[in-house]
């Protein structure tokens, strides 16, 4: 089996390597063959999940999706990842969305905001810098373990963790004022923005087997699915 962290650590150093012999398109050209290889292993070895058409005691798929549906919606019980909890929480399908589209907005900017903050015509490191966000990544995988293993709530500590990571954004979106005087072994505005990365990733860590112990806490393995998609279109 892969080792994920590992593969996450290591790739962006190959990336990085291809880019510094190729130029800044050399890491797109040296996925094409893994891309070709996975394509091949997934046409050679998966199996199509067909569903079964009038299975089910009749009526058709979409029959058997409207029952399951219904049934799953009849029983949800109030949680705090469920829409309908207790009017004092945010609604459980909201803070998972509006966390994830900060992380993928991140994925977005966090490569040209390091850029900008570097000193004019310096080598950024990318590769390096992005084992780095994995590393902290797999930092807070680690912590959300001890922190399960200390018998926390999930509920109580991904609070503290979710204004962690809004902290980090801010931080880097509006750094303090004399952070250009500060004393560091490298550009103090680009170090800045490194660790308050860092510290969004470790919070990133944390989030998915987080969000992945409560759903797996309080939606029925038969049923998830059909609640996910009741939950997701109706918040």
């Amino acid at each position: 089996m892969v080792n994920r962290p590992n593969l996450s650590f290591n790739v962006p150093q190959v990336a990085s390597y291809a880019a510094a012999v190729g130029g800044p398109t050399a890491p797109f050209l040296a996925s094409l063959p893994l891309l070709l290889m996975g394509s091949i292993i997934v046409v050679c070895t998966w199996s199509e999940n067909r569903a079964v058409i009038g299975g089910g005691g009749g009526g058709g798929l979409r029959d058997g999706l409207w029952r399951e549906r219904h049934a799953a919606g009849a029983s949800v019980t109030p949680c705090p990842y469920s829409s309908r909890s207790q009017g004092n929480r945010l609604p459980g399908p909201t803070w998972p969305a509006l966390f994830e589209a900060s992380m993928y907005i991140f994925v977005l900017v966090w490569g040209g905001a390091v850029a900008s903050a570097a000193p004019t015509g310096a080598d950024v490191p990318f590769g390096k810098i992005f084992s780095c966000l994995m590393a902290a990544c797999a930092v807070g995988s680690a912590l959300f373990s001890l922190l399960s293993g200390l018998k926390l709530r999930v509920e109580a500590f991904m609070q503290p963790v979710l204004l962690g990571a809004a902290i980090a954004l801010y931080s880097a979106a509006f750094p303090p004022a004399d952070v250009a005087s500060l004393v560091w072994p490298l550009p103090p505005a680009w170090l800045y923005l490194i660790f308050c990365f860092i510290g969004f990733e470790v919070a990133v860590g944390v989030y998915f087997p987080a969000v992945g112990s409560m759903r797996g806490a309080y939606l029925p393995d038969s049923q998830r699915g059909a609640i996910m998609n009741i939950t997701c279109a109706h918040p």
